[in-house]
């Protein structure tokens, strides 16, 4: 993508019609995590999908955060 950063999260799960959305961090949760998967998230609405969750996953504390 000449000009723009590359959007690519982590994992990215089709079920049963709906779109999953993951990202894995390490280390503390960080608001610029939630603003990251929420851009991957829209990018699916712009695709054409209309249900679609996103997490972040943090490895170090096996805690899953679901972001609206």
């Amino acid at each position: 993508m000449r000009g723009q950063d590359a959007l690519r999260p982590d994992r990215v799960v089709f079920i049963n019609g709906s779109v999953h959305v993951l990202d894995f961090k390490t280390g503390t949760a960080k608001e610029t995590h939630k603003q990251q998967i929420k851009r991957y998230g829209k990018l699916y609405q712009q695709m054409g999908y209309e249900k679609v969750r996103t997490q972040l996953v943090y490895l170090d504390t096996n805690e899953v955060v679901e972001v609206a």
